[in-house]
């Protein structure tokens, strides 16, 4: 993986990126997986590439969406990484990243959400003390670590930790599919409206450090 020596590469099971041409050309249906695990992503329904910030895929708010070709596998220490830009909120958790346990949105409410299953329950962290604004692109990171007895789940905004839980039991993993601008529960769908640039997934617990370092690595390419 020679493509960004600037990020952590060590533990990655997905690694997409519309402005590395090898992953994403501008132009067909699949989004390619750079990480060495072969998660490539097919678009559905024909989101719009953009050229803005290097590159990113557009969501339409309505059934836009980024399929991969397998459940990404992440076991009980993991880290979900995107960065996102919405344009507005179409729904109540607006899913930009997941499907359904574990999914990563935005609310209707401008707050970060997390969900994801522990121990077979459903458990979910929000972000504190923190408002999203529209149209304004957010590097956000989400960390989960089992320590044998407890899951501690973690949220990052632009490399900075906003708030953390833990809860009993070991995270499992949803065997219904991932997507990239859209997320489901059994019957309704929660597509996102805005721009997702930069998606990752990593089989290990990134570090304060690690998060911080893949932030630096990118946030010029957004402005942050």
């Amino acid at each position: 993986m020679n493509f960004n020596p600037k990020i952590v590469t060590d533990g990655l099971v997905l690694c997409l990126d519309a402005a590395d041409k090898k992953s994403y050309s501008g132009s067909g249906d699949t989004w390619y997986d750079r990480s060495e695990s072969d998660n490539d992503g097919t678009l559905t329904n024909d989101p719009a590439f953009s050229d803005a910030n290097g590159g990113c895929l557009v969501f339409d708010g309505v059934d836009d969406r980024v399929d991969t070709s397998e459940n990404i596998s992440f076991g009980n220490n993991a880290t979900w990484e995107a960065w996102v830009n919405r344009t507005a909120s179409v729904n109540t958790y607006n899913m930009f990243m997941g499907r359904y346990l574990p999914y990563f949105g935005l609310r209707s409410n401008n707050k970060i959400i997390f969900s994801n299953l522990t121990d077979g329950s459903q458990r979910t962290i929000y972000s504190t003390g923190f408002t999203s604004s529209n149209n304004t692109w957010y590097h956000l990171t989400f960390t989960t670590e089992y320590d044998g007895t407890d899951t501690t789940s973690k949220i990052y905004i632009n490399g900075v930790l906003n708030n953390s839980g833990s809860y009993f039991g070991e995270q499992g993993e949803y065997s219904q599919g991932f997507a990239i601008g859209d997320g489901c529960d059994y019957l309704n769908w929660y597509p996102f409206n805005g721009k997702v640039s930069s998606v990752k997934i990593y089989d290990k617990t990134l570090t304060f450090a690690e998060v911080l370092q893949n932030f630096n690595a990118m946030r010029g390419r957004f402005g942050v």
